[in-house]
């Protein structure tokens, strides 16, 4: 569509990870309450101090005093009700807390446990607590000042409205406003949780001097540079008491409070909001799709930082296949693997189904970006789940619209890059089965990996390596050649690519269960478009799918070697004319204007 706009790609940072089970990683990711000595009535405040400043969170050791927080669940602990009592106490004896209440005196025991209440809340009001506001004076040495916070009923939920507190305050010195105000942030960390609504996603505002809470960690992830300087993904524990996406994590066997943070390297936010968009519309809502969980808008002095909040992955589905190929090959592990395929077949049907939203406009989807790279690995218990992610490229569209965006417009991956985007006029458009071609692919370099293992895999993508009319050696899976019309051009898949489907198909452990793949690859996803040839609908190939993971029930069907020569006939090449892109790079390039004549059977090519 015309007024579709960029969207950030994905850059993650690697470096080498910290040991998790150092007290940054174990104690924020499983926290536990610290035992606790008794507060004793003289100088109950100081102890109070002290107390708070041994069990401080600290997001960053190097900058003591300053990335310190306390969660509300520590603050509750740490200012029991003991504690309250004891400052009260001092307060009340001091004078400064009266033990005169509604129209008559009362015992000093009794004032205690009056005042002692209203700072706790009091039965008939529980949310209305004053212990953020106590120990934040406890801290600038002012509980003097707690009855006029109590008084004016500036209590622990107000407290982060300065507009209120400025005239309370008023009456202090320029340096104490400001010791308060430092210390109020490290009492309100926020807290993150998803949207309440389904279909929505949370959005949290942090304001100049919030105290994120999370801790940047240091990471060996194996997701490497994807492309583009328009974001970067750090990997963040967040205290397990600032967040509520607990059961999230362990639904998809995410790593317990661990996340992926992007940060996008604008400040636009409508670059921000059109990158939300269709994470929110899809995420979350399929085991096999990537769940956002929430977005962070961080405001600073001189910017707007945009956060997306994703669980953490160990692997992408490229690394997995590079750290895990010496596993073993048995029943269990095909079906898994076909339990997975099946389930991302199942999510790309999600994203292509124009029945998904209720409402009167129809909506078809294409995630548009399909390869390994942004295939997540969330090992958890067992062999973990495949997910699809980076849905930066995902375009959603009305009935009318769905094909009619032109291939050369599409960001791609230049492996995966199908035909149809050198293609001109509307059979160079781009539809849902674009998708299709880059799900051919990654499952056909899966059956590589599993039958060769990563030499397998690495020595198919060398010898599909080819110049690429833009001048590049690439290795896409479909070739260009001449016809003897004029100027007339003919696509077709690789020979190599049909080779080493021969070649996989007659391998000595390939079985029954791979072969069925590779037909189906072949036969259905890994084509031209042509006169009667079409890519299979994303709801057949579930279908599909699902059928061949029923037949995994049998291990025989799994494991048991039964190669064949199975002689792979190639599809002609399809006629097609060159887009302008296309033809702009061979006419710059005297090297591409002669490419292979091709004088055999051609078709014509069908967008």
């Amino acid at each position: 569509m015309a007024n579709e706009l960029p969207l950030p790609e994905l850059r993650l940072n690697d470096s080498p990870d910290i040991d998790f089970h150092e007290p940054v990683g174990e104690d924020w990711a499983n926290p536990e309450l610290p035992p606790l000595s008794a507060i004793s009535a003289q100088s109950a405040a100081e102890q109070i101090e002290d107390r708070f400043w041994k069990h401080a969170v600290n997001c960053d050791p190097r900058r003591v005093g300053q990335q310190e927080f306390w969660p509300p669940k520590l603050i509750d602990h740490l200012l029991d009700k003991d504690a309250v009592y004891n400052v009260v106490k001092q307060l009340v004896t001091q004078g400064i807390l009266p033990d005169e209440i509604r129209g008559g005196p009362r015992s000093s025991s009794s004032a205690t446990s009056y005042w002692t209440e209203r700072v706790m809340g009091t039965t008939a009001s529980p949310r209305t607590t004053y212990r953020r506001v106590l120990i934040i004076l406890i801290f600038i040495n002012k509980t003097s000042c707690l009855k006029r916070f109590l008084d004016r009923k500036i209590d622990d939920q107000k407290l982060h409205q300065t507009a209120l507190l400025d005239p309370l305050l008023n009456d202090w010195k320029r340096g104490e406003v400001s010791t308060f105000y430092h210390y109020r942030p490290k009492v309100l960390a926020p807290f993150l949780e998803k949207s309440r609504q389904p279909g929505q996603v949370s959005h949290h505002r942090f304001d100049l001097d919030s105290v994120p809470p999370w801790k940047i960690l240091r990471s060996t992830s194996p997701l490497q540079t994807l492309s583009g300087g328009y974001g970067e993904v750090h990997k963040i524990v967040i205290h397990a008491w600032q967040h509520g996406f607990h059961a999230d994590l362990q639904q998809i066997s995410a790593p317990p409070s661990l996340f992926a943070l992007k940060r996008l390297h604008t400040s636009d936010e409508r670059v921000f909001r059109g990158e939300v968009s269709e994470l929110e519309r899809f995420g979350g809502r399929h085991h096999h799709i990537v769940t956002l969980l929430c977005t962070v808008i961080h405001q600073k002095s001189d910017r707007t930082d945009y956060f997306l909040l994703f669980p953490w992955a160990e692997y992408d589905l490229l690394t997995y296949w590079e750290k895990e190929e010496t596993q073993q090959k048995d029943h269990q592990f095909f079906k898994w693997v076909a339990e997975q395929l099946a389930g991302m077949a199942d999510a790309l049907k999600f994203i292509h189904d124009p029945n998904l939203f209720a409402g009167e406009k129809r909506l078809y989807g294409r995630h548009g970006d399909i390869k390994p790279e942004n295939i997540l690995c969330f090992k958890g218990n067992g062999r973990g789940t495949l997910v699809l992610s980076d849905l930066g490229l995902t375009k959603t569209h009305g009935d009318q619209s769905r094909s009619n965006r032109p291939g050369e417009q599409i960001p791609m991956t230049p492996n995966y890059r199908p035909p149809e985007c050198d293609i001109d006029g509307r059979d160079g458009y781009v539809s849902r089965d674009f998708d299709i071609w880059t799900l051919g692919c990654l499952f056909l370099e899966f059956m590589v990996w599993i039958l060769d293992g990563w030499k397998g895999y690495k020595d198919f993508r060398e010898r599909r390596f080819s110049p690429y009319i833009n001048g590049a050696q690439t290795c896409v899976y479909f070739e260009i050649v001449r016809v003897p019309e004029e100027e007339g051009y003919a696509f077709k898949v690789k020979d190599v690519v049909t080779k080493e489907l021969e070649r996989l198909h007659a391998h000595p452990t390939c079985t029954e269960y791979v072969h069925d793949m590779l037909k189906l690859i072949h036969e259905r996803m890994i084509l031209v478009r042509s006169d009667g040839v079409y890519r299979i609908r994303s709801n057949e190939l579930k279908e599909k799918l699902r059928a061949i993971k029923k037949k995994c029930e049998n291990s025989d069907y799994c494991v048991r070697p039964c190669p064949r020569n199975t002689k792979v006939k190639p599809r002609p090449p399809v006629r097609a004319d060159l887009n302008t892109t296309a033809k702009r790079y061979i006419a710059e390039d005297q090297r591409y204007r002669n490419f292979d004549l091709y004088r055999g059977e051609t078709s014509t090519f069908r967008g």
